[in-house]
């Protein structure tokens, strides 16, 4: 295992942050946070435990896409392909 600033590498605390429209339920967010560490544990060898994912919910009307906010274009951050 290699050391870099006095930690081993998969003692250090990866953090995910994802940015996503409200609407999802909890069952879905749970989904989503589990997936993402198994992602994350299993292609850097991260420690589980102290994997840090962290939701943020943007409303559309603080979402902005082209130039325009979400809000103003009358269609939702799930319908942008």
């Amino acid at each position: 295992m290699k050391l870099r600033n006095n930690l081993r590498v998969e003692d250090r605390m990866p953090i995910v942050t994802i940015q996503l429209n409200p609407g999802r339920s909890l069952q879905q967010k749970r989904a989503l946070v589990e997936a993402v560490t198994e992602a994350v544990v299993s292609t850097v060898g991260a420690t589980r435990a102290r994997l840090n994912v962290t939701l943020i919910e943007v409303p559309e009307e603080n979402w902005g896409l082209g130039g325009e906010l979400l809000a103003d274009r009358g269609r939702s951050t799930n319908d942008v392909r």
